[in-house]
Parts: C-alpha cells; sequence; structure tokens
C-alpha cells in the first residue's frame, strides 16, 4: 500500500513539472499538453493534459489530467484527474479512470488529441512552461487574442 501511495505522489509531482505547451486558448479555459509525459503504443497514446480556469471555480483553478486517446478514432478516456488551487496545492483526485468517451471534431479536446497523438499544435510555443502554476499564471494575466 505504501508503494502504491508513493508511486501515485511520483505521477503527480511529475505532472505538475515538465515541457507544457498550449493546444488551445479561450475565454473559457486553455488547455496545455505536457510534451514530456507523452506516451505512444501503437495507436494508442497517453499524456498529462492542463485544464486552466480563467478564474477560480468550484474551489479550483486548474486540472491535471492522465488521459489516454485512441489516435485513429475521436475517443478518451481519463485515467487520473487532480484538480489544484492556484498556488499548486491539491483541492481534489479521482484515480478511478472514466468510462470512454467521444471527442467532438472542433472541440479543445480535439485540439489536444492532435497535439498528443500527432504533435500537432495550433500555436508555437518555442520555450513553453516547466510549470503548470507558471502557465496558469500566464493564462490569467494574458489577454486571449
Amino acid at each position: 500500500m505504501a508503494c502504491a501511495v508513493m508511486a501515485m505522489s511520483m505521477l503527480a509531482g511529475a505532472a505538475q513539472a515538465g515541457d507544457w505547451r498550449l493546444s488551445s486558448v479561450g475565454r473559457q479555459a486553455a488547455i496545455a499538453v505536457d510534451i514530456s509525459s507523452v506516451h505512444v503504443e501503437g495507436t494508442r497514446a497517453t499524456a498529462w493534459i492542463a485544464v486552466l480556469m480563467p478564474v477560480t471555480r468550484s474551489g479550483f483553478d486548474y486540472a491535471l489530467i492522465r488521459t489516454e486517446y485512441l489516435c485513429d478514432d475521436l475517443i478518451s478516456s481519463e485515467l487520473i484527474s487532480i484538480r489544484y488551487d492556484a498556488r499548486g496545492r491539491e483541492v481534489s483526485r479521482s484515480d478511478v479512470p472514466s468510462a470512454v468517451f467521444p471527442i467532438a471534431p472542433s472541440s479543445n479536446e480535439k485540439l489536444a488529441r492532435d497535439a498528443v497523438c500527432f504533435g500537432k499544435f495550433q500555436m508555437e510555443d518555442p520555450e513553453g512552461w516547466s510549470d503548470a502554476v507558471s502557465l496558469l499564471r500566464d493564462y490569467r494575466t494574458t489577454p486571449p487574442a
């Protein structure tokens, strides 16, 4: 049991630090992919996805979600979901994988899937961000185009 808890802590820590790149930005949310966490095996790909909120909602400011995509289809599932406040403190967590759900063709989720599965990003972020809190801070202080 202690090993499992330690492994999950290491996963969360790995998700906080990485090489975050934006896949979409809007007034409702911004979506980023930690490209250092992308793992492709056949037609499946997994990665940490950050969902950044423009203001605090339901007690959280951003979520890090370990997501699995079926790259040949518009289908994904959430493997782990962790919500954080603006200081990077965990607010809630679910380690229960979600059901598989469809991805709408013209959605932010599809842009994230394209980034994870095919390395296609809508925006150029040559340097990226090393942690999700810095990315959140920049998102909240830079108005969307």
